[in-house]
């Protein structure tokens, strides 16, 4: 074993064939690395000859990878940033570290919230902020690390991890009101109850409706409430049938709190991700917490 571990090439030569390899420039990359151009064609050749193979090609403009070089790159460079990232998370327990996280008002108060306590236990050394947000989604909040946006993930200029796959729509209200003098048997009683809406999710109702071809139900009557979160609460009051999504119902209906009076449910066009912004990472919170959450996630993916 200590034979095999001999054999890997020296760190400073793998940091400069990275850097090298982004310029496609051996003096840009020197510029980076604060050495000189001749210090990198040397690491370069230090590591072809440790290799036998080589990596680079050398043009007018600068180098290009060869084929061995573009098989080799993703590996050092994912081992680079592990590296890097295992470093400044070592270092950050030393005296803790914040993690700023913006979030939408629902996936905070029904998913993320109940979840702390085993973020903490799982990482004690991040202090996580919260900051609810109800700011539109595309503008990365300036004084966020990370953020959790609602859509469909095409969003330029930022790295999107999607949470949850299986974000799927259904019907909820109170044991109450499913007991109470007005049927409520098949979708099209709906007709006969209130339907709560939120207004950042104002299609769901039309889209759940139209996906169980339920006829004769406004999609649009009923009170508008700021967020699903709202919505909810109050169907569980018994104030009406609100439109719920499965990672923020699934342990109501488990305790009883909520109930489904229909099996039928309906995919989403759309749901949550994890925000990140599209340059290197540079707190080690946030791949820990990134690795956290979509531990978290896993059940809905």
């Amino acid at each position: 074993m200590l034979g095999d571990r001999m054999r890997l090439p020296p760190l400073n030569a793998l940091r400069v064939f990275d850097a090298a390899a982004r310029h496609a420039n051996f003096r840009l990359a020197a510029v980076e690395l604060c050495v000189s151009q001749a210090a990198v064609s040397q690491q370069i050749r230090l590591l072809e000859e440790r290799l036998q193979r080589k990596l680079f090609e050398r043009n007018a403009r600068g180098v290009t990878l060869t084929e061995a070089g573009r098989s080799y790159l993703p590996p050092v460079r994912a081992a680079l940033e592990s590296i890097q990232e295992a470093t400044e998370q070592l270092m950050a327990v030393r005296d803790g570290e914040k993690l700023a996280l913006s979030v939408p008002p629902t996936f905070g108060i029904r998913w993320l919230m109940p979840r702390l306590d085993a973020l903490r236990r799982c990482h004690p050394w991040i202090e996580v902020q919260l900051v609810v947000s109800i700011s539109p989604v595309g503008t990365f909040p300036a004084n966020a690390d990370a953020a959790i946006w609602h859509g469909r993930g095409d969003w330029p200029g930022v790295v999107a991890q999607r949470l949850f796959r299986d974000d799927q729509l259904v019907p909820v209200c109170s044991p109450a009101l499913l007991a109470g003098p007005i049927p409520l048997q098949e979708p099209g009683d709906l007709a006969r109850h209130t339907l709560l809406h939120a207004q950042r999710e104002l299609d769901d109702w039309r889209i759940w409706l139209a996906s169980s071809k339920v006829e004769g139900v406004d999609p649009r009557k009923g009170p508008l409430f700021d967020s699903t979160s709202g919505a909810v609460q109050a169907a569980s009051e018994g104030h009406g049938v609100a439109i719920g999504r499965g990672p923020f119902i699934d342990e109501d209906l488990k305790a009883g709190k909520l109930v489904a009076p229909f099996p039928a449910r309906a995919q989403s066009a759309s749901t949550y991700y994890l925000i990140r912004r599209s340059e290197r990472l540079v707190k080690a919170a946030i791949g820990a917490f990134t690795q956290w959450i979509l531990e978290e996630a896993r059940p809905y993916q």
